[in-house]
């Protein structure tokens, strides 16, 4: 498996990439039922991503506003419509 780094530099992307910060949170585990929830894609032959179901993704985006008051995060709340 490629580093970060490695990737970064391969595809010519900022050297801070990926935000691996959040990695902490595992030690609190993760919300009940989110395997469940994944949203598998599959693209081509080779590539099959999970992605957070929408409401874990709130779950994790309040939190995150909750602990950092970035205004980015109360804009990405807005945008995910946890009233809608």
């Amino acid at each position: 498996m490629k580093q970060p780094a490695t990737v970064a530099r391969d595809l010519g992307l900022e050297t801070n990439w990926l935000n691996a910060g959040p990695t902490g949170l595992l030690l609190h585990g993760l919300p009940e039922g989110f395997v469940e929830r994944l949203v598998n894609r599959v693209y081509g032959a080779a590539l099959r991503v999970s992605f957070a179901a929408r409401v874990d993704q709130i779950f994790f985006k309040l939190y995150a506003a909750a602990d950092r008051k970035e205004a980015r995060d109360f804009s990405d709340l807005e945008r995910l419509a946890p009233n809608g």
